[in-house]
């Protein structure tokens, strides 16, 4: 059973979060008071960060001082799970808990709808969210969950990937979604499966934001697939320019699709 414990606040973490921040910021300014927010692979609310964990290599990066930000997302991220005095021993967000506080902030409703497998997981989920607040399903989403069901933003980010029309197909019902995908690698050249996922999203006419951050292990990297408003494309690519930018190993390419 996976568990993103070991793995909360990597570098995938940082791209996703600050990107689905900026999105869904936008986003906000059109939802009518009630921002409906779907996460197909939600995991957990809180991560603590272990001493071995692989937040060293991502938010521990971006810990020191000597990183300032300007961009409002960026900065809003940055807030929620840094802290002064170190951050072994802290815990690190999920996606929905980011939301949740943006939403917050924003001063809109808070309407999640949250899938996952994990029994723990779930239970962790049902702690941190009244049953009248959120809606949590124990079980694999699937297409039905959405048909005449209003989705502000849907977040696919399955932890096996193997199935790229599965993931591909929600987009045909949900108008904002963000795929995040990895780029995995074997001996420095991209393997098949990860070149041929991010060409069935290059064939759709997909926007895609690939980060590469090398490393020793063989995902070096991340791509995230959007279908969104201009408006909230332009918020990710603003927002990552700048923490990219901060960090001298990381590369980040932007993909035409949607921006033309």
């Amino acid at each position: 059973m996976y568990d993103h414990h070991i793995k909360a606040g990597n570098p995938g973490d940082v791209i996703k979060h600050v990107a689905l921040i900026a999105a869904a910021n936008v986003l906000m300014r059109s939802c009518g008071g009630r921002f409906h927010y779907a996460d197909t692979y939600s995991g957990y609310a809180y991560n603590p960060l272990r001493s071995a964990g692989e937040w060293r290599n991502g938010i521990g990066m971006i810990h020191d001082g000597k990183f300032v930000f300007c961009k409002e997302d960026v900065c809003f991220w940055r807030e929620l799970w840094d802290c002064k005095y170190g951050l072994e021993g802290s815990v690190y967000p999920g996606s929905s808990v980011f939301i949740r506080k943006l939403c917050l902030k924003n001063g809109v409703t808070f309407q999640p709808r949250l899938w996952d497998v994990s029994p723990t997981a779930i239970s962790q989920l049902m702690t941190a969210y009244c049953t009248q607040e959120a809606q949590i399903f124990s079980r694999p989403a699937i297409l039905a969950d959405f048909e005449g069901c209003t989705t502000n933003l849907l977040l696919v980010d399955p932890p096996d990937f193997d199935d790229i029309d599965k993931a591909l197909s929600f987009f045909d019902l949900v108008d904002n979604v963000i795929l995040w995908l990895p780029v995995t690698t074997v001996d420095g050249v991209e393997t098949v499966t990860s070149s041929d996922a991010y060409q069935k999203c290059r064939d759709r006419g997909l926007a895609a934001f690939s980060v590469m951050w090398g490393g020793s292990k063989n995902t070096k990297g991340c791509r995230l697939v959007c279908q969104l408003a201009p408006q909230a494309l332009q918020a990710i690519k603003y927002a990552l320019l700048e923490l990219v930018g901060a960090i001298e190993e990381w590369q980040i390419e932007v993909t035409a699709g949607q921006f033309g």
